[in-house]
């Protein structure tokens, strides 16, 4: 079934869909889907073993199904794909303290729900520390006691001559 770029944007990152999976590492194992693909790509069978469970390229490719950006991304078939090998123990358990949740990647390989688009987890931290500083800000009006630094700009560079650009161009 052929899907057009507008279905495919909809589709989740793999590794959102990894994160779903209780007690995995989703970078890792995003990793060893993708060695196992290009096993199978290779194999005259049209098949690879990740961790001891058959998987063939067609349930791969389902799994990277790329976007415009070239990211891949996770259809609903590849979900049930998902879901099958986390439930034949094909990804390694490391005992990480997420949950996940498997009834919302069940939901989704059903075509029931859609996978929200997780916030990046760099954002948070920086949000925090920008907000603890706007409170110490409030809390002393004043500004004493709070180590303040003039910004130091490098003077802007001045831009080159037209000559030194017309010279340039003749050489490429």
């Amino acid at each position: 079934m052929p899907t057009t770029d507008v279905s495919i944007s909809h589709y989740p990152l793999l590794r959102e869909a990894l994160g779903l999976l209780p007690g995995i590492a989703p970078r890792h194992e995003r990793d060893q889907l993708g060695e196992a693909k290009y096993e199978a790509s290779r194999s005259p069978s049209g098949s690879a073993v990740l961790n001891g469970v058959q998987v063939t390229l067609g349930q791969l490719d389902e799994l990277f199904v790329y976007d415009q950006r070239g990211r891949p991304r996770v259809s609903p078939a590849g979900a049930a794909v998902l879901l099958h090998l986390f439930k034949q123990g094909a990804f390694v358990v490391n005992g990480r303290k997420v949950a996940g949740n498997l009834e919302l990647l069940e939901q989704y390989s059903k075509g029931l729900a859609t996978l929200p688009a997780s916030n990046s987890r760099r954002a948070a931290p920086r949000r925090a520390r920008a907000q603890s500083a706007q409170a110490a800000r409030a809390s002393n009006p004043s500004g004493q006691g709070l180590a303040t630094t003039a910004s130091r700009a490098a003077p802007p560079a001045p831009a080159p001559l037209a000559s030194f650009n017309c010279f340039i161009h003749r050489l490429v």
